[in-house]
């Protein structure tokens, strides 16, 4: 590649990447997707100040009908789950156990005088913004950035559900991945333990099944990590058990006891009553083999966990084929995550609902760019290398 070539080569992605990224993320300010989940995070925050079902019923839809076309607004109070206070100040625990997502929320509406509705969409498109940062701050060491930058452009772009809409969302699940980037980002490449918590911490309280990766690494870093990755026994003993404390608190101030898991497990997959709190229900194997079954085979048919399988595969050929020191983390932190990616979707195999997943995706391809590179990067040189050796043989000859 000439000169010239190489320069406007490593102009042109960047800024394409810059384009995309911010585009991206005034979709997300300016052409939301105002799902339901919308409704449910409103009513969360309204009812921090309201008390009774019919207040803060009247409070979030007079919210709601002021932040969306009259067309949507009848079609949320026509749904079963929120077309009377009763059902849906039943549907709001759901969301509570979230309470960074609500907080973000309010302390938009306080500071902006955004409406909460405003504030939930505009939480996810601020957090996107700033995960394409991180992104682009951090890259596997051996992979050039244009090619680490173009991997992360068809993540967001291509495939069913692609990470661009987790821009538009009103749901915790963009600003959950983010956190858990940043805690990662805070130890693997910084070093500092301290940032690793806090972002840890906020990821779990963005939304609770964080606990699953960050309580996985955290283990892993106090026991099998490389030396200078390693943290003591009792600085991981004391998060992890600060992460479960945090989970067990969350949940009692947030939701009745009858809020189960089986109780979630049903209501989510099985039967969506817009009474939870009166249900009846008990989870049996025979229900959860049914849905993890065909979620499993939906979930491992996905373009884009396909790409992630093949990737791991080469990943791990190139690391038995050339074992490095430095490779050794990277190959234990794609164990680790696929092993939390498997626990998340044994605990809850939601097959269809890419979002949760994202924070995941970005930690595989990191590491299989970390340990593909290098040996890429030599066999590239082996070829260049019998490419010249060829060539000079031509020139050799009469």
């Amino acid at each position: 590649m000439s000169g010239m070539v190489r320069k406007l080569w490593n102009f042109t992605v960047p800024a394409f990447y810059a384009c995309v990224m911010l585009y991206v993320t005034y979709t997300g300010f300016a052409n939301p997707n105002r799902n339901w989940d919308m409704i449910c995070y409103v009513g969360s925050v309204t009812a921090w100040q309201e008390k009774t079902p019919e207040a803060i019923y009247a409070s979030a839809m007079g919210t709601l009908k002021a932040s969306v076309p009259d067309w949507m607004y009848q079609q949320f109070t026509q749904n079963a789950l929120s077309a009377t206070p009763a059902a849906y100040v039943q549907q709001i625990p759901f969301c509570q156990v979230k309470p960074l997502y609500n907080a973000s929320m309010w302390f938009l509406h306080l500071v902006t005088g955004m409406t909460l509705p405003i504030a939930s969409w505009v939480t996810s498109a601020i957090g996107f913004f700033t995960l394409s940062v991180l992104l682009f701050l951090w890259r596997p060491r051996f992979l050039p950035r244009n090619t680490w930058l173009l991997l992360v452009l068809g993540l967001t772009l291509l495939g069913e559900e692609p990470m661009a809409e987790l821009a538009q969302l009103s749901t915790p699940d963009m600003l959950c991945t983010v956190l858990l980037i940043a805690a990662l980002f805070a130890w693997l490449m910084r070093h500092s333990f301290r940032f690793f918590c806090v972002f840890g911490m906020l990821s779990m309280l963005a939304r609770p099944d964080a606990i699953i990766p960050i309580g996985a690494f955290t283990a892993y870093f106090a026991t099998f990590a490389p030396k200078e990755h390693r943290i003591s026994l009792v600085k991981g003993g004391a998060f992890i058990l600060s992460l479960i404390v945090v989970t067990v608190v969350v949940k009692h101030l947030a939701q009745p006891a009858n809020y189960t898991y089986g109780l979630f497990f049903i209501y989510s997959f099985l039967n969506k009553n817009p009474n939870p709190a009166t249900m009846d229900a008990h989870l049996t194997w025979d229900m959860y083999w049914q849905i993890f079954s065909v979620s499993l085979f939906e979930f491992l048919t996905v373009h884009r966990i396909i790409v992630l399988l093949v990737l791991t595969a080469l990943a791990f050929f190139c690391y038995y084929m050339w074992p490095r020191r430095g490779n050794r983390l990277w190959f234990h932190v794609l164990l680790v995550t696929w092993g939390s990616l498997s626990v998340r979707f044994i605990l809850w195999p939601a097959s269809h609902e890419y979002r949760f997943y994202y924070g995941y995706c970005l930690m595989i391809l990191l590491a299989c760019g970390e340990l593909i590179s290098p040996y890429a990067g030599i066999l590239w040189n082996m070829l260049q290398e019998h490419r010249r050796r060829l060539k000079a043989s031509e020139r050799a000859q009469p």
